[in-house]
């Protein structure tokens, strides 16, 4: 439903990949692969939203059920980091993000859950309901918003840990209105004790639904 830059899909393992289009259906078992900095947005039957950011390779398999686990849409993320805003779920709905060496369960709220060249899986859950990360063995770990995870492949979770605060801008409002054309942006924040790098971007905001208009990695230097 939204895409930027280099995106492109592939209907299976086997299958050429090919340019990704903006309103193309995905089947079942369809890879999405972001290549760098690109952007893309799917939205699913049920109207759950994610977030692809650059460099992710995504495997989307839609709704699934079974005995151990109730109804709710289910993806793997291979590589890469996926953004979701989960609004309007049925009670004991969950969106499933499988990873090589994790599933996390999300229910309502915002969460990055993101995949390194290790196959450490960490999911930072930023608000909303608390997510369930469990690793390859090992009971699952609950993790608040505010709170953060990591699994190792073939570790058990970490226990939940407090995520940095948030930056707080310096005499730059949060929204500002831009041209159709190019628009300059200056802007600086309050640093935030122990953080490595920023990542700052730039949304394009209609009602509820945003779009990725820019992207960029500050270091903390």
């Amino acid at each position: 439903t939204a895409l930027r830059q280099n995106v492109r899909r592939r209907a299976g393992e086997r299958a050429n990949w090919t340019n990704a289009a903006l309103g193309q259906e995905l089947d079942r078992g369809t890879h999405v692969n972001t290549l760098e900095d690109a952007y893309a947005e799917l939205t699913f039957s049920d109207r759950t939203v994610i977030t692809l950011r650059n460099d992710t390779l995504v495997v989307v398999y839609g709704s699934a059920s079974n005995s151990q686990r109730r109804s709710g849409t289910e993806a793997v993320l291979e590589s890469g980091s996926l953004r979701t805003r989960l609004s309007g779920l049925r009670s004991g709905e969950r969106f499933s993000v499988r990873t090589p060496s994790s599933t996390v369960a999300l229910a309502e709220g915002g969460a990055v859950t993101s995949v390194d060249e290790s196959a450490t899986t960490r999911i930072s859950n930023h608000t909303g309901d608390a997510a369930e990360v469990s690793g390859r063995s090992g009971p699952a770990v609950r993790v608040p918003a505010g709170m953060g995870s990591e699994v190792q492949r073939n570790r058990r979770p970490t226990p939940p840990r407090p995520l940095p605060a948030a930056p707080t801008w310096l005499d730059q409002p949060a929204r500002f209105v831009g041209t159709p054309t190019f628009t300059r942006v200056a802007g600086g924040w309050n640093p935030v004790e122990g953080a490595r790098v920023y990542q700052v971007e730039a949304l394009r905001v209609d009602g509820e639904r945003e779009s990725l208009v820019a992207r960029v990695e500050v270091p903390s230097s």
